[in-house]
């Protein structure tokens, strides 16, 4: 019976020869030296191994990394697709923003502009006076804000996202500089097209507006209605269940509408108050009803607050419901808002660790999973808790139990000290009866050595009727006794039976036999274990 094997690479041939013999080796992917454009040719090679068959067609290959790399570029598109639609609803607003501040600019300088027209200074330089300054400072802008970005990624980088991620300047990047470079030329130009446009006389007016055109009626409407469609869709999702990446755009357009909307409602609404502020004290309202009721050019910056508003609120309130989220699926999952894996030595106690970095217990439970039976996931993965922590730490989810029930109902199982002996030897007494006829398993002491390391030792071959058994242990330095296991041939796992008692275990120091008060009398203290395998019984 070999439990693990460890073999040079030149003998695993040798080794696979025999039926009896399965060799398992694992091919262990270096995480830190894949990149995104290795992607291709790992699933690739992936693919291919997972086809190759060995000389006798017995190899067999299993691997979780397609799964990883599919569910991984599932991921990766959801993520684009947001972020996409996110990050056009932020250009649009900056957009807005830079066509405000290029049309005030301009407007500014409406009065140099008409004296520059009535001194009959060409149309083309009249157009280069008017709009030099602001498409200077965009120039000028924008290597600065591509640094800014560049800083800011940075700094998010090391912040949240894992040590050594990347943040490089990519073709893709500097694509999107001349896109923003060339949108706010776009906007000096539409924000100066109409004060370029406009005879001197109107320029040189303090006073007046102008009402909005059919075309920006009928936007605002396509807006409001598309605002409303948004909201609808985020009540029913897709066919999956999950939600449409296009519901993303809904804030914005929400927002939009509104603000737009209420520009255009707000006139009519202050209209009525003109009479009531005629002649009165309050000279404050006044000025402010006839400001927004004439000029209504002015209502455009409350737009833009209204829209940096509402999308800074949606960003937070979606930051706040994508961290519950994110707790609550881990609490449904593995029962608690965050795990640490670790790995530790046999002389090492997880339990006692735990509880050194949380003395109060509020935060931090150990805990071990494992398979059962064999590792066999059929009946299921075993989890093991500290359950004084339980309450404390833990989520209940959507078993039905709360966590005070389950504390309650997982009581504390009283550990026996263990077996510690310093001995040469170790002797057993063993009573068997009903043995099958040929079949005489061997008798195996299973000890534990200083640091944990297992010693099994043969005591003879189990004989029907009341014998001792006895072999010499190397535990002079100190050992523990663990248990008794029987190792017999594999051919006679469905063949062998009897009823076997131990009623005393005896251990040698100093030449003379001692027996040790193992608590074979006393329930709890042993116990029969599971199968282990098909070669050997404890």
């Amino acid at each position: 019976t070999v439990d693990g094997l460890l073999a040079a690479r030149p003998e695993l041939d040798v080794l696979a020869k025999p039926s009896q013999v399965q060799v398992q080796v694992d091919y262990p992917i270096d995480a830190s030296r894949l990149r995104l454009a290795d992607l291709a040719g790992l699933r690739s090679a992936v693919t291919n191994l997972s086809a190759y068959q060995g000389n006798g067609g017995d190899t067999e290959f299993s691997t979780g990394v397609l799964q990883v790399l599919s569910d991984a570029s599932t991921e990766q598109r959801l993520i684009d697709r947001s972020t996409l639609l996110v990050s056009l609803q932020l250009a649009v607003l900056a957009w807005l923003v830079l066509f405000q501040v290029i049309a005030d600019a301009v407007e500014a300088k409406g009065s140099e502009i008409a004296l520059a027209k009535l001194r009959g200074l060409a149309p083309l330089a009249t157009i280069r006076f008017g709009l030099a300054e602001p498409i200077l400072l965009v120039a000028l802008a924008t290597p600065i804000g591509l640094l800014g970005g560049w800083l800011g990624v940075r700094i998010f980088t090391r912040s949240v996202l894992v040590a050594g991620t990347p943040v490089a300047l990519t073709p893709a990047t500097f694509v999107a500089v001349g896109v923003a470079l060339a949108g706010s030329l776009i906007a000096a130009a539409a924000a100066g097209r109409r004060t370029l446009r406009r005879s001197v006389l109107e320029q040189w007016r303090r006073t007046g507006g102008h009402q909005p055109s059919r075309l920006m009626l009928v936007l605002d409407l396509v807006l409001a209605a598309a605002a409303i469609v948004g909201v609808l869709l985020l009540r029913h999702p897709g066919r999956d269940g999950s939600p449409r990446a296009a519901t993303l755009l809904a804030p914005a357009l929400l927002v939009f509408a509104v603000a737009l909307l209420g520009i255009r409602l707000l006139p009519l609404v202050l209209r009525p108050l003109l009479p009531a502020t005629r002649g009165t004290g309050r000279i404050g309202l006044f000025l402010a009803a006839r400001q927004v009721v004439r000029r209504p050019a002015g209502l455009r910056l409350a737009a833009l607050l209204a829209v940096a508003v509402g999308l800074a609120t949606f960003a937070i309130a979606g930051e706040g419901v994508a961290q519950h989220n994110r707790q609550v699926r881990a609490r449904a999952e593995i029962g608690t808002a965050a795990t640490a894996l670790v790995q530790f030595e046999p002389l090492h106690d997880p339990v006692q660790a735990t509880r050194q970095a949380d003395p109060d217990g509020r935060w931090a439970m150990a805990t071990a999973s494992w398979l059962p039976d064999g590792g066999s996931s059929v009946t299921g993965r075993m989890l093991a808790v500290d359950t004084s922590r339980l309450v404390a730490t833990s989520y209940s989810g959507s078993t039905g139990w709360r966590t005070s029930q389950l504390a309650s109902l997982l009581v504390p199982a009283t550990v026996p000290a263990p077996l510690a002996i310093e001995a040469s030897a170790v002797r057993v007494s063993i009573t068997a009866s009903g043995l099958t006829a040929g079949n005489t398993p061997t008798v195996l002491l299973n000890l534990r050595g200083r640091g944990g390391l297992g010693q099994t030792v043969r005591a003879g071959s189990l004989r029907p009727g009341t014998h001792s058994y006895q072999a010499p242990v190397g535990c002079s330095s100190g050992c523990v006794l663990a248990g008794i296991t029987w190792d017999r041939p594999i051919d006679t796992f469905n063949d062998l039976a009897g009823a076997v008692l131990v009623s005393r275990i005896e251990f040698q120091r100093g030449g003379q036999w001692h027996e040790l008060a193992a608590g074979l009398n006393r329930p709890g203290d042993w116990r029969r274990a599971t199968q282990l395998g098909n070669a050997a019984d404890q």
